[in-house]
């Protein structure tokens, strides 16, 4: 899956969902536009029922739409003064409820030419009722001075935006959905990306690891092959020696890499032994005094762990350390010391693997424990791996129901702790030396 390809895909996604917002908005408008009309188109059907009763109530003739202008002769408003405030108010009430608007409303009659209220509620605010836009002229009830009777709603847009409601938030919950899956979709594009380019670099750095083993066993293969040498026991010896060496080599490396197989798979089980962790720690340093002895460096230990015998698996136990230990050295080009530290308290074990090397940033901290992840080194080329060390050590940890946390500066080190759990440990304390402090100089 190529960049390009990604780029595109995200692109076109982001310009569908974009329409879609617009779309919405669109039709959010003219939903509401509707609303609008059908609500006026409601208070004035409401209007001319009221109308039409208040006219039945102060005419013996019966009210008809389209002769209003034949039975509106009346010179006086006279009229308006029949008209009854409670009566108003009951009337314009029940056609409001019968067309299913119950909100509070202000309502009176005032003249169009004057302004002024000749009939009005209790607390009208006269402003609004006057430029409310539900209104109807009363020209049936009095022509000459051209009353009209208005209504305002004090919760209109209350009244429009709760019959939108429902659909309002079926659509706001699709696109919050939409964007929700778009952003995961563009979380799984990128993280295939970064894992497409994490296997690229595996594979080349693996192909790197193998050729130089592979080089040497083909020139010593090569070398044997000679009659000068094949007559010479001693270069027959030095050959083979390399040919074996560079083969355990690569056996290594192969069972690193099925080893991360099994990992991912979970197919792996743990020999749970009692065990002292603290002398298999110190023979472990010894091996590593051989690595760390050419560099000029040095290694200190402080076993302060008050109870370090428990069940652990030990082949995993010392492969965990190991890896903490072989990258410190790795990554500690120029101050090559390493602290290893122990201690213990009533629910664990704690080690800590100290360096004064090259350091991890914050950005890179979040990623180093993933499978085949491995911090850039700038200018350092020689640094030499396959990005599994730190996964097979988080992966181990929980296992053993343990946790690993790291805290590091960049160019100023990095540190490691680990916590094992005394789960399903005996109550014991080992009565050997408590405590135990060495330094080991390379």
């Amino acid at each position: 899956m190529n960049k390009r390809f990604i780029g595109t895909v995200i692109s076109l996604a982001t310009i569908g969902l974009i329409g879609i917002i617009f779309i919405q908005l669109f039709w959010f408008q003219k939903a509401i536009k509707l609303q609008e009309d059908q609500f006026n188109n409601q208070s004035q059907i409401a209007l001319k029922g009221v109308v039409n009763q208040l006219f039945k109530k102060t005419q013996p003739i019966s009210f008809v739409d389209n002769d209003c202008a034949q039975l509106c002769d009346l010179e006086s408003p006279e009229v308006l003064k029949a008209i009854n405030v409670v009566l108003l108010n009951s009337l314009l009430t029940k056609e409001f409820h019968d067309l299913g608007i119950t909100s509070h409303f202000q309502f009176g009659i005032y003249s169009t030419l004057t302004k002024k209220f000749a009939i009005k509620g209790s607390g009208v605010n006269e402003r609004k009722v006057v430029k409310s836009n539900h209104k109807i002229a009363l020209t049936c009830l009095h022509k000459a001075d051209g009353y009209v009777l208005s209504v305002y709603f004090d919760k209109e847009k209350d009244i429009i935006n709760g019959r939108l409601f429902p659909l309002m938030l079926l659509s706001q919950l699709l696109v919050i959905g939409l964007a929700g899956l778009f952003g995961y979709v563009v979380y799984i594009l990128n993280r295939q990306k970064k894992l497409g380019e994490m296997k690229s670099d595996f594979v080349n750095n693996m192909t790197h690891e193998f050729k130089t083993p592979i080089s040497t066993i083909s020139l010593a293969s090569e070398m044997l092959l000679k009659p000068e040498v094949f007559a010479d026991s001693n270069r027959v010896g030095k050959y083979a020696k390399m040919i074996y060496d560079e083969n355990s080599r690569l056996r290594s490396m192969v069972e690193r890499v099925l080893q991360m197989a099994i990992l991912d798979k979970g197919e792996y089980h743990l020999k749970m032994r009692e065990a002292d962790t603290h002398q298999i720690i110190r023979d472990l340093i010894q091996r590593f005094i051989l690595a760390v002895k050419p560099l000029g460096g040095n290694i200190c230990i402080n076993l302060k762990a008050t109870r370090y015998t428990f069940k652990i698996d030990k082949i995993h136990f010392i492969n965990i350390i190991s890896n903490l230990l072989d990258n410190a050295i790795k990554y500690s080009p120029e101050k090559l010391h390493i602290t290893l530290k122990t201690w213990s308290d009533d629910i664990g074990f704690y080690i800590s693997v100290e360096d004064k090397g090259m350091g991890i940033s914050q950005e890179h901290q979040r990623h180093i424990f993933r499978n085949l992840y491995r911090v850039p080194t700038g200018n350092l080329h020689n640094v030499k791996g396959f990005g599994l060390g730190l996964y097979y050590v988080k992966t181990l940890m929980a296992a053993h129901g343990g946790t690993v946390k790291v805290s590091s500066e960049l160019r100023k080190g990095s540190k490691f702790e680990l916590f094992f759990p005394f789960i399903h440990q005996n109550n014991t304390i080992d009565e050997q030396d408590s405590e135990e402090s060495q330094s080991v100089t390379g």
